[in-house]
């Protein structure tokens, strides 16, 4: 969890996954305690996070956990001296209770 913005009340959440326990939930299950964290004792208002395109199970994480994909940020990230485009998926707090 990284406070993006405390006057705007925005945090990112991240996560990395070792590749000896994929589809086991764990991410999963880390990104919604982390989102409640933010909210519950942050008070944020939203939290957002980005994924590689490419990683169709990031997508699934966060989808998973409510959170609507925004867009695309195109070439965003250099990876291995490659550009990368990631996808925008965040959730807002009302949302969040529902």
């Amino acid at each position: 969890m990284n406070i993006k913005s405390e006057a705007n009340k925005q945090g990112e959440i991240s996560y990395i996954v070792h590749p000896g326990f994929p589809g086991k939930g764990l991410a999963t299950e880390l990104a919604g305690m982390l989102i409640e964290y933010g909210f519950n004792k942050h008070n944020l208002h939203r939290i957002y996070a980005t994924c590689d395109v490419r990683n169709v199970a990031s997508s699934r994480v966060l989808e998973k956990n409510a959170m609507k994909k925004e867009g695309c940020l195109h070439e965003d990230v250099l990876v291995d001296n490659q550009w990368r485009d990631s996808y925008l998926y965040a959730i807002l707090e009302p949302e969040w209770r529902r």
